[in-house]
């Protein structure tokens, strides 16, 4: 179902905003019928699975919501479950001294768009402070600069750093910088792990030799060199408020920092302008604001926390005896003790796939200074195979656990990996190369992108790779163009994906029929 219905003049080189998205999902789910009913119509809203619990016969989900403006409970039995509520379900707000003592209005970046307001459109200039270094972080501060109020935008010194910002714009052929990036021909130089460079001439050179290497690094010093331009961070007119503070501590290539698409012309010139940009820890909170550690005070009427989501899954509300259920299925759990037999051997696993990966991407040898963006490393790393799918059980798959550039894409391939998992129709390998899958999965990320790869669910550089590899192992092809140029170089679509839930079901009813045929 096509997006329609965007002016032209309400978008920036394709960018537009967000309640057209918000309006296409509400028209998608009221018009798609199936068997009568509408998606609209089997989804639970205002609903929360209090527990999800493994029985003989399947699952038991346990759900509390509203009904009818009434406070209610339901009980479910489903032989197979998919968890599909992603990563952005559990803001962060980190535990600051004295945050009970803070008098002002304080609230997650999630719940801004709610009461923004009565933050924007006060009776006079509000103070706002804003924490957090990624898009989230900058959008907030642009918008409550633009409105008129004081902006103090924070970014801890001990974290990974502020965001890089590339422009919208692109070069030709391309419309916009998501075009430029998101190509078949972009991927031999993305450095990623689903990605075979052993079948191109391309990818062979540059993964494989010291001056395809050294290419490789050319270009992403160049695209670091021109976001850097774009900014200009050292200009003269923003010393004072600090905005040299917002230059990011590694190149683009690495994503430590991570990376957000500018889109608007001015954004730069209203933070240089009107924020004040601190790259400080925070000391405490006080009555009035908050103490930074080197003695600033920043007085705050308002709080907002861009700082990200939890990695624990708040899906299972388990005890500490059940905790074994999220080792097995491979979700975020406490790490394992040292002499734990599971913790042996999957240490054993990744000291051997991280000379494989090293092998396989000498580049990573290079790796520069970083500040680690999440110091806790008492919590495992995601363990699904591919992402989706745990090695130990075929009743459930989890799709939106990987994070990566831009997630439509992602979203309707990992739907359908999931769906032919679960149906059977999905040919796994054993289980000892489906963890040594994981184990190199997980090792390239921490290696390939620093401290955010730690989790082993950061893929934002690796949407076509990642995507094609799924389809590659769903035996899929419709997604591919014939014409071998237009393959490598154009922009992946979303409208390339439209005939592959056609030729899933063409391939699964030869599959049943074969397997008829045999009986």
């Amino acid at each position: 179902m096509p997006l329609k219905g965007v002016p032209r003049s309400d978008t920036y080189h394709d960018f537009f905003p967000a309640r057209y998205v918000a309006d296409y999902l509400e028209c998608y789910v009221n018009s798609k019928i199936y068997a009568g009913r509408s998606l609209a119509s089997r989804i639970h809203f205002h609903s929360e699975v209090e527990t999800l619990r493994k029985v003989e016969q399947g699952w038991v989900l346990h759900i509390r919501g509203h009904q009818d403006g009434d406070l209610g409970s339901a009980q479910f039995v489903a032989r197979k479950v998919i968890d599909a509520t992603g990563l952005t379900s559990n803001p962060n707000i980190p535990s600051i001294s004295g945050q009970n003592e803070y008098r002002g209005q304080m609230l997650h970046v999630k719940d801004f768009g709610r009461q923004q307001d009565s933050i924007l459109r006060p009776k006079g200039p509000r103070r706002v402070a804003v924490i957090g270094g990624a898009k989230s972080a900058a959008d907030v501060a642009y918008v409550c600069a633009k409105a008129g109020n004081e902006v103090d935008w924070i970014i801890r010194r001990s974290g990974a750093g502020p965001a890089a910002f590339v422009s919208a714009k692109a070069s030709w052929p391309y419309g916009n910088s998501n075009e430029s990036f998101y190509n078949r021909f972009t991927s031999h130089f993305l450095v990623s792990w689903f990605f075979d460079e052993s079948k191109t001439w391309l990818g062979r050179f540059l993964y494989h030799t010291n001056l395809g290497r050294a290419v490789i690094t050319k270009v992403w010093k160049a695209i670091s060199h021109k976001a850097r331009a774009l900014a200009n961070y050292d200009r003269e007119d923003g010393r004072q408020n600090g905005f040299y503070n917002l230059k990011p501590d590694t190149d683009i290539f690495w994503q430590n920092d991570s990376t957000g698409v500018c889109q608007r012309d001015d954004f730069f010139d209203v933070v240089a302008h009107r924020v004040k940009v601190h790259r400080q820890d925070i000391t405490r909170m006080t009555d009035h604001g908050l103490e930074l550690a080197d003695g600033t005070d920043v007085s705050a009427d308002t709080v907002v926390f861009a700082t990200g989501w939890k990695r624990s899954h708040p899906r299972f509300r388990v005890s500490e005896e059940e905790q074994d259920l999220m080792v097995s299925l491979g979700l975020a759990a406490p790490e394992p003790r040292e002499h734990d037999p599971s913790a042996t051997h999957w240490n054993v696993l990744e000291a051997a796939a991280k000379k494989n990966v090293y092998a396989r991407f000498p580049i990573l040898l290079d790796r520069p200074p970083h500040h680690t963006a999440d110091p806790s490393n008492s919590i495992t790393p995601l363990q699904l195979y591919k992402g989706i799918l745990p090695i130990n059980d075929r009743s459930i798959a989890f799709v939106g656990q990987m994070l990566l550039g831009n997630n439509f894409r992602n979203a309707e391939v990992q739907a359908l990996y999931a769906v032919s998992a679960l149906d059977g129709m999905l040919s796994l390998p054993s289980k000892a190369q489906m963890e040594m899958t994981v184990a190199h999965t997980v090792v390239w990320d921490r290696l390939r992108y620093l401290s955010k790869g730690q989790p082993g669910n950061w893929l934002y550089w690796d949407l076509i790779p990642y995507t094609d590899d799924l389809l590659n192992e769903l035996g899929l092809r419709s997604h591919r163009h014939n014409n071998r140029w237009k393959d490598m170089f154009a922009p992946c679509f979303a409208r390339d994906l439209t005939g592959l839930i056609e030729e899933y079901r063409m391939k699964s009813r030869k599959g049943r029929n074969t397997e008829l045929r045999q009986a």
